[in-house]
């Protein structure tokens, strides 16, 4: 309560790829709100790279810095100094060779009327220079031909130090395969990309680059079978199946069914003539498919987690 209405923001933006103060970036000072992202000033820094707005306000804010044609956030959490703050922007670069696909996980959810699918691609730059290519785009990836359309596949990203963003799909020469036009900064980026297909027993789907590690995931109860791809065994909590796929193109059998959670035993008061399942749908994820709900989403994510922890530990050196 003693934080005044009004105050001012003020720090130094430092261009990390060349390690000397950044003159002339234009920064602004923004808070979320119900009705979008509220401007509350605008600035530019001088020859030292120094910036100071006179105008904040009360809750979250986002300092934005825009620099060679990409936008930097700094998150400036409530109750945190709102001074001599540094924002850290990197040079630009049109050369792909620095952003790489370092692993890529599909999440098959199979339905009675519908596939859904979550594929992830982790892409790492580990240069100090973002990769903006609008014409190639930050990712290029394969979608089969019955979900690409329209507004049918989504991509989530979460790039290093900032928030999920969504962006749109856009079309490629090549028959199948689309862009997402997102600059790959330093760092690991993350790319969701979600779309749903005709109920099948087969899924069949390539990397568009070659070399590329693929890991294919599927709910307990189900099966894959094809060429090229091998069992990993369940994930630690036994809710999910894990294959490998080797080559950059792949097609599989889908069997078995997926084995539901009993139901939760109801009160004498409650309504049993429907599951309760069907009663309460996410509502975080409602924009999604019902295939992607919450509860595929988490556990898509966690096992995100798991497996990568895994990797990393048997990629380690002594084991």
């Amino acid at each position: 309560m003693s934080v005044p209405l009004w105050a001012a923001v003020d720090g130094v933006v430092m261009n990390s790829t060349t390690g000397k103060p950044q003159a002339n970036v234009v920064v602004s000072l923004v808070q979320p709100g119900q009705g979008g992202m509220q401007n509350l000033g605008s600035v530019k820094t001088d020859a030292q790279g120094k910036f100071r707005i006179d105008k904040t306000a009360e809750g979250p804010q986002l300092i934005q810095a825009l620099h060679a044609g990409v936008v930097y956030n700094k998150m400036i959490a409530p109750g945190t100094p709102t001074s001599g703050i540094q924002v850290d922007v990197f040079d630009s670069t049109k050369s792909s060779q620095n952003a790489k696909i370092s692993q890529h996980i599909v999440f098959l959810q199979p339905a009675a009327d519908q596939l859904g699918v979550n594929e992830v691609y982790f892409v790492k730059n580990d240069t100090k220079t973002t990769v903006n290519n609008t014409a190639e785009g930050g990712l290029q990836f394969y979608v089969p031909g019955h979900a690409a359309q329209g507004d049918a596949v989504r991509v989530t990203i979460n790039a290093p130090g900032g928030m999920p963003v969504q962006r749109p799909v856009e079309a490629t020469q090549n028959p199948g395969v689309y862009k997402v036009v997102y600059p790959v900064k330093p760092g690991e980026t993350e790319f969701n990309i979600s779309y749903k297909l005709p109920a099948s027993k087969e899924f069949a789907s390539k990397s568009v680059q070659r070399g590329i590690e693929t890991r294919l995931v599927v709910p307990s109860g189900i099966t894959l079978e094809g060429d090229g791809v091998a069992p990993l065994g369940a994930d630690p909590s036994g809710k999910a199946a894990l294959y490998s796929v080797s080559g950059q193109e792949y097609s599989v059998k889908i069997g078995g069914t997926v084995e539901e959670a009993p139901a939760a035993a109801s009160s004498p008061d409650e309504d049993t003539g429907q599951p309760q399942i069907e009663q309460k749908n996410p509502r975080v994820y409602g924009q999604l498919p019902l295939i992607l709900g919450m509860a595929a989403v988490i556990l898509a994510l966690g096992l995100i987690v798991l497996y990568r922890s895994d990797h990393n530990r048997k990629g380690s050196p002594g084991r």
